[in-house]
């Protein structure tokens, strides 16, 4: 189903929220900032159906192929003296969504340090959360989620719910609901760190790859540190230190 043909649904739905779509962007995550501002500090929410420069962790470029889930919004900051927290936060958030609206495909999804959604040991989204005001006090996350890219358009490092037979005409509509849901009408209270790790657990029994320092190190999950920092065991045996 075309996305925008479900436009007025969602601005009716979340009606507090200020949403604008775009065919192509160069980036979600900076009409977002942009918005924020030149305008005002507000709930926006920018939902493309193409990029053309987005972004990862790093500056990393993000393959932006039209038609999967391109999504950034801004939200006060909950976790505005505690950031450790806001990265596992939003992970979460990422990661219910996608079983809120799947619950069949729990057992194969993993977060995977510091913020990637992973269908067993393939990329299916990320996040990148940047600060709109120096205090941090309000911040713009922007989300990928691979839908319907298919093989021959993606790395092989990365997969598509399309491309893992999951089908759905509203898939993108029923994700980025669940997704605004979760991060605006739902509370903040629960220990992320702790829920960070358990929905980990994939990454805790099976080798991934993590970079550290512009280099690769492919291990085992062994202890998630309160300073949001991780420890892996190496393929080696030996015992590295991530960090954010």
């Amino acid at each position: 189903m075309n996305l925008f043909a479900k436009q007025q649904y969602l601005e009716e739905k979340f009606n507090d929220l200020h949403f604008e779509f775009y065919e192509e962007i160069d980036s979600t995550n900076e009409k977002c900032k942009e918005l924020c501002r030149k305008k005002y500090i507000d709930k926006w929410v920018i939902i493309a159906n193409s990029q053309t420069k987005g972004r990862g962790r790093y500056g990393r470029t993000w393959d932006s192929q039209a038609k999967n889930i391109y999504i950034s919004f801004a939200t006060a900051n909950a976790f505005v003296h505690d950031i450790v927290t806001l990265n596992f936060y939003l992970g979460v958030v990422l990661y219910r969504t996608l079983i809120d609206v799947f619950p069949e495909i729990q057992t194969h999804l993993t977060l995977k340090w510091p913020n990637d959604l992973y269908f067993n040991d393939k990329k299916l989204g990320g996040i990148l959360i940047e600060n709109v005001d120096n205090e941090l006090k309000w911040i713009v996350v922007g989300m990928g989620i691979n839908v319907y890219s298919g093989e021959n358009e993606i790395p092989n490092t990365a997969t598509s719910l399309q491309m893992q037979e999951i089908k759905d005409d509203n898939v993108r509509v029923r994700i980025i609901e669940r997704l605004l849901h979760n991060v605006y009408l739902t509370n903040r209270e629960e220990d992320y760190r702790e829920l960070f790790w358990e929905y980990c657990r994939k990454t805790q029994y099976n080798v991934y790859r993590y970079t550290k320092h512009n280099e690769i190190h492919a291990g085992i999950a062994q202890k998630l540190h309160a300073d949001g920092s991780m420890t892996i065991r190496d393929t080696k045996g030996q015992q590295i230190h991530l960090q954010i």
